[in-house]
């Protein structure tokens, strides 16, 4: 959890090389120790910071990998937080069905996670 911190801190005030150093540093000691739940925060941080960089694309690529180690993982709370980050990536490339399609998904895991059955 140490590089994550430190990658968030970093991106927080303004350093993102610094922040994308400590998120891949933080990805590959997921991958080591077989973390998935830091794996996929490595994964979204990496989405962050490509998105304030101005790179959508590169945002949803980190954050689609992320989503998928979620799913398999049951990690309902950073699934929640991949659609949300998903359906604004695509809105900014104007992927409109796409980031529609997040939001749902955000919203269905969002109404399970209140009221499981």
């Amino acid at each position: 959890f140490a590089l994550v911190y430190l990658a968030t801190f970093y991106v927080e005030i303004g350093d993102y090389k610094q922040g994308l150093e400590f998120s891949q540093q933080a990805l590959v000691k997921a991958q080591q120790v077989k973390n998935p739940q830091i794996e996929a925060m490595s994964l979204f941080l990496l989405g962050y910071i490509s998105f304030l960089k101005g790179e959508p694309q590169e945002a949803i690529k980190f954050t689609e990998q992320g989503l998928a180690i979620s799913q398999k993982s049951k990690m309902i709370w950073l699934e929640m937080l991949a659609n949300g980050v998903l359906s604004i990536g695509h809105g900014e490339l104007n992927n409109n069905q796409e980031a529609m399609k997040s939001a749902e998904a955000f919203l269905a895991i969002t109404r399970k996670a209140k009221s499981p059955k």
